[in-house]
């Protein structure tokens, strides 16, 4: 399921794209597939380890609450999560410069097909012996103020 609807939001975003900022969408699909089917060897491969997942929840537009996780620690609530989720992205937007990419997207979370939150994924990636990986993950997370709700 979450595979379907990234790649159907993220199809025209990588039309558009270059190659190397198609690879590095395929990076961040690839990731959210082995998140949703709860692949830890699929995940593992996808980050670098000493990397940072963070959540900043917001109320009203304001921070409420950051958190912070290791790639391990994310990965073992993540994972042992129950509900099945679909994070779909909207326009991804791709910044290269050598070894270091960016995306910045917004995004929708349903969970278990009920819509749960939205805010903006930021994603940092390193290019490592020719393959992109995920350094740091920041979202925001609001239930209000969702364009298109």
């Amino acid at each position: 399921m979450i595979l379907s609807a990234l790649l159907a939001l993220a199809a025209p975003a990588q039309a558009a794209a270059t190659p190397p900022q198609r690879e590095v969408l395929t990076t961040i699909e690839a990731f959210f597939t082995a998140v949703a089917r709860k692949d830890r060897s699929a995940a593992d491969n996808l980050v670098i380890a000493d990397g940072l997942a963070t959540a900043v929840r917001l109320n009203d537009g304001q921070p409420t609450q950051v958190m912070n996780w290791h790639w391990n620690a994310y990965f073992e609530g993540a994972l042992a999560a129950p509900p099945a989720f679909d994070e779909r992205l909207s326009e991804p937007e791709v910044r290269i410069e050598r070894d270091i990419a960016t995306v910045w997207a917004r995004y929708e979370l349903h969970l278990d097909g009920k819509f749960s939150h939205c805010g903006v994924d930021h994603f940092d990636l390193i290019r490592r012996d020719g393959r992109w990986r995920i350094y740091n993950l920041t979202w925001t997370n609001q239930k209000t103020g969702c364009p298109g709700r």
